[in-house]
């Protein structure tokens, strides 16, 4: 066979695109899915539904704020829900096979000043006290769709008609705790680098060409 062999460090662009999730037998000898991220759009809120009732009104996005990796690509979001049970809301659903079992769905977030949004990953809302530096927030369920909002009727107290925060970095994953952040705004050179199942030192998992 003619082979090309090519070194790769930490950090270096593979040239391919996966369209699809793969697995492979992660450093613990697990099986887990390649990219792990479930949540289509993590970086670009632009592509997350909008959505206002009553006098709430549909989030508004700007975009280019520096994100906790010091690139412009944070979102500005803009939330009025009006008054009475009413809503401003942010969401984007994730694979059905979310649905199916524990997940934990995750996003950064700041403020210019202290702010309170309500959260859900299901039907469970709860409130995120938003501090001016990024915090990671996180909750554990088994609901397919990850959402951010103000909204009344929920009983949550003390939700707010209005807030802006920024944002970036959603990821949703499979199991009960987050893990290290991992972008799939698209699916563009993710390697899966398989584990042996015993330990030791990995190799890059590869297919037969297909088209």
């Amino acid at each position: 066979d003619n082979v090309s062999v090519k070194e790769i460090t930490q950090g270096s662009d593979f040239e391919f695109t996966r369209s699809t999730t793969g697995t492979r037998i992660n450093e613990d000898g697990y099986i887990e899915d390649v990219p792990y991220n479930l949540a289509t759009y993590s970086e670009d809120f632009s592509q997350w539904t909008k959505q206002g009732a009553g006098t709430g009104s549909v989030p508004v996005l700007t975009s280019g704020y520096i994100s906790p990796d010091g690139t412009n690509n944070a979102y500005k979001v803009s939330f009025n829900k009006g008054t009475g049970t009413t809503t401003s809301d942010l969401s984007i659903l994730s694979s059905n096979a979310w649905s199916a079992q524990s997940n934990t769905a995750s996003f950064y977030i700041k403020a210019d000043s202290p702010q309170k949004i309500v959260f859900r990953n299901s039907t469970n809302w709860v409130l995120v006290n938003v501090t001016t530096e990024w915090q990671r927030v996180s909750k554990t369920d088994t609901g397919n769709s990850l959402q951010l909002g103000l909204r009344d009727g929920y009983g949550i107290p003390n939700v707010p008609n209005t807030a802006t925060v920024f944002l970036w970095g959603a990821q949703a994953v499979k199991g009960d705790q987050p893990k290290d952040y991992l972008p799939t705004t698209d699916r563009l050179n993710l390697p899966r680098l398989n584990y042996p199942v015993y330990g030791g030192c990995p190799s890059l998992l590869v297919e037969p060409q297909g088209t």
